[in-house]
């Protein structure tokens, strides 16, 4: 059976077959052979992507899961704690405080995740005692991270 058979033809008034009802070019972009061809290709590059992104995890894995044995050289933080006498009187509340240090430690940043604890009654053993307020806060700058407590 040829392809004009499958397709369908017109017919002439003569009787004679004269031109196909689906053009010529759109017939011969979807044929199998063409979609099989195109579905191997995509199938190829999915799995080359594939591969190479399991290959990716896989690395980053075994870096991850043994990172005591397989060490990567990365930059070290420098860690440093002070005590810093406050001003008199003692600043008010935390915002204060934030301000005060901004100025005394030469901060660009202001006080960032500033927190403010009321004073509270806590038991300790079989004893009452008071905890006083607590005041944090962080200055964070793409340099440096300062973070502050008073109690």
């Amino acid at each position: 059976m040829s392809a004009e058979a499958l397709i369908g033809v017109a017919a002439s008034d003569e009787g004679v077959a004269s031109e196909p009802l689906v053009p010529r070019s759109s017939r011969s972009r979807w044929y199998r052979g063409n979609i099989i061809l195109w579905l191997r290709r995509t199938h190829g590059w999915i799995g080359l992507w594939g591969a190479a992104l399991g290959l990716l995890f896989g690395g980053s894995g075994i870096l991850l899961n043994h990172r005591s044995v397989l060490r990567i050289p990365a930059a070290h933080a420098e860690v440093s704690t002070a005590q810093i006498p406050l001003p008199q009187p003692y600043p008010a509340d935390a915002a204060d405080l934030g301000r005060w240090l901004q100025g005394a430690l030469a901060l660009q940043a202001g006080a960032t995740r500033v927190r403010e604890e009321p004073a509270q009654a806590v038991a300790w053993g079989d004893h009452d005692l008071r905890q006083p307020a607590h005041w944090s806060m962080s200055f964070t700058t793409p340099n440096a991270n300062v973070q502050a407590d008073w109690w």
